[in-house]
């Protein structure tokens, strides 16, 4: 076995495993299988795994079923579904994913579970996947974002999409938010001033009108009367 290829948790649980199964205790299949998250071969898992009823052969596993209780047991929420690689599907699949979900195709599933050399490939793929997860979280939190991981999906032909992006943390969402409420309140304040200012300048203009109008008919009127002819009654005079 490489051991060489198994660190940290993965080792440990290596470990764990093999004292435990050498001292003729109950092995968990959970705690035994999370070693494979290294490059280890199958030699001492495959002994465990028929302890626990998983049926391994030399090949592969006994059965579809029996793989997908590996997986099930080692991944938690594995869903049998058959997605493309076009864009459209990926999108629609993954708007139905919780964050930790495994989406395999039923006919990928297949192969896996005869061809060791295939499921491990693939198992390695996705173990990736979720062990990179806390790297994500700290790349995306250092730039004040989110790591949003939705999950993997395994396509039919064996190729592996991990669904996953940054997005903006609530605390920024709100920043946001308030940034553009107060820039809406700006802009309608700015609006409402200048409209003011319109109907200031319009009634100005118009009681600038109306005198003008005034002071025209004020200078009619004095012509008019300039005008006037002049009626003397001589009786007066003389």
């Amino acid at each position: 076995m490489d051991m060489g290829g198994l660190s940290g948790t993965a080792l440990m649980a290596y470990m764990n495993g093999m004292s435990a199964l050498q001292q003729g205790k109950d092995v968990s299949s959970q705690a035994l299988l999370s070693a494979k998250t290294g490059n280890a071969s199958f030699g001492l898992f495959a002994e465990i795994l028929r302890k626990s009823g998983v049926q391994e052969t030399d090949e592969g596993y006994a059965s579809t079923d029996d793989y997908l209780s590996h997986l099930k047991e080692k991944y938690g929420n594995i869903r049998l579904e058959t997605v493309g690689r076009d864009q459209e599907s990926i999108d629609k699949a993954a708007g139905t994913m919780r964050g930790d979900d495994v989406i395999i195709a039923p006919e990928i599933l297949d192969k896996m579970a005869k061809d060791r050399e295939l499921a491990e490939k693939i198992e390695g793929y996705i173990d990736k996947a979720f062990a990179s997860i806390p790297k994500e979280q700290a790349w995306c939190a250092a730039r004040g974002l989110v790591y949003d991981f939705e999950g993997v999906i395994v396509h039919e032909d064996g190729t592996v999409t991990t669904i996953c992006g940054c997005s903006d943390s609530p605390e920024r969402v709100a920043e946001v938010e308030r940034e553009h409420k107060e820039k809406r309140e700006k802009e309608a304040a700015t609006r409402k001033a200048a409209i003011e200012r319109g109907q200031e300048e319009a009634e100005r203009r118009r009681q600038m009108a109306m005198e003008a109008m005034m002071q025209r008919s004020r200078i009619s009127q004095v012509w008019e009367t300039a005008n006037d002819p002049l009626f003397f009654d001589m009786n007066e005079i003389l």
